[in-house]
């Protein structure tokens, strides 16, 4: 699975543990640029070093991974409710790797960041939209 942030703002890629975030490579950012409405496109990574880490509807595994992935989709909530503060909204896209090319299959806007969840299989665009 991946997933994909964009805003309108630049997002420091300092350490943020569990997750990694780097800029989205310029051949990937240009399959991706047709789903998102922001500038900045950053490909964001839980603990295992891609987005699986982050899908919460896994019963599989040992109560260390379960903490893990807790503690990865945790860490991605908090990243999107401070982007979405400092710009105008943030976009996000979750998909397989190799599909960003594809619409996806739903889009959904939130007001809370706490209710992003990602499904093995999703291919789906949130907006998010906090109130200050």
């Amino acid at each position: 699975m991946a997933v994909y942030l964009a805003t309108s703002q630049p997002v420091p890629t300092k350490d943020r543990s569990p997750l990694s975030i780097e800029p989205t490579a310029p051949e990937s950012a240009a399959r991706l640029r047709q789903h998102f409405t922001l500038e900045h496109l950053y490909y964001v990574a839980s603990h295992e070093g891609c987005g699986c880490g982050f899908i919460t509807d896994q019963d599989q595994g040992t109560d260390e991974d379960c903490a893990d992935r807790a503690a990865s989709l945790s860490a991605l909530h908090e990243l999107v409710h401070e982007t979405a503060l400092l710009t105008p909204g943030a976009q996000l896209l979750v998909c397989f790797d190799g599909e960003e090319e594809t619409a996806p299959e739903h889009s959904r806007t939130l007001e809370d960041p706490d209710q992003l969840r990602v499904r093995w299989g999703d291919r789906i665009l949130y907006s998010v939209l906090v109130r200050r």
